[in-house]
């Protein structure tokens, strides 16, 4: 008979439960339209911003941690709306606070939670297809896949939660990791206040050439990054 963990089964239970009400309640009051507009409309979420004035800024820092909790809700409008209201250097700056702590909450929860948290937050079919990356003992496969566009850098945050890297490492180099996807996002806002085309058309063409190679490169990426871990692992 396999032994239950009460303890974890609680604070699992828990948990969804905490998302599923706020759900509930977000749907009665009228307000998740609203939210998960926020996700994907930057020019809405820019005006919710601009609302609330000096205080815009929490704003868009509560909706990258809202992000963190609902990861599969894109979150690509936050980067672009730092940009359009803060410009390249401070929206840059603000997002990186905020893509910090959200990163040192996916992969905190993962450690403490366990894989059924994981799945239940990232969805099963993601969870499978990058799966076999959990097993890596080092930071690095989790870093080359968050650089690279189209690969959701939430879900390898929680992934690489369920490792037994340490959480610090982890944090800081996942953070680092996920810099140039934010400058991108904030060129891209700054770009689109400016109404600099020539940017925003070289930036798009960059950024669709290389997101059709990962999407094509997918699985030799994978057997790539599983196949140094493996060496790496030999070699110690």
């Amino acid at each position: 008979m396999v032994a239950v963990d009460r303890a974890a089964v609680y604070k699992i239970s828990g948990g969804v439960g905490a998302v599923a009400v706020a759900a509930v309640a977000l749907h009665y009051t009228g307000q998740l339209d609203h939210l998960l507009r926020l996700f994907g409309d930057p020019q809405y979420l820019v005006a919710t911003a601009e609302g609330y004035q000096e205080l815009g800024v929490f704003v868009l820092l509560g909706a990258q941690l809202l992000n963190i909790v609902f990861a599969p809700i894109p979150g690509q409008a936050i980067g672009v709306a730092y940009g359009i209201l803060y410009g390249v250097y401070w929206g840059t700056f603000f997002g990186m606070i905020g893509t910090t702590v959200g990163t040192a909450i996916a992969v905190v929860v993962a450690k403490i939670y366990g894989r059924p948290i994981v799945v239940s937050i990232i969805g099963e079919q993601r969870f499978r297809k990058y799966e076999e990356i959990t097993e890596s003992a080092d930071v690095w496969p989790f870093v080359i896949l968050i650089v690279l566009p189209v690969i959701p850098d939430d879900a390898i945050a929680y992934l690489a939660g369920l490792t037994t890297i340490r959480t610090r490492r982890l944090v800081i180099w996942l953070s680092i990791a996920r810099f140039p996807g934010m400058l991108s996002l904030t060129w891209f806002g700054g770009g689109v206040a400016a109404g600099d085309w020539v940017l925003l058309a070289a930036l798009t063409a960059v950024i669709t050439v290389v997101s059709i190679w990962v999407v094509w490169k997918r699985e030799w990426i994978m057997d790539t990054l599983g196949d140094s871990d493996g060496q790496a692992a030999e070699a110690e």
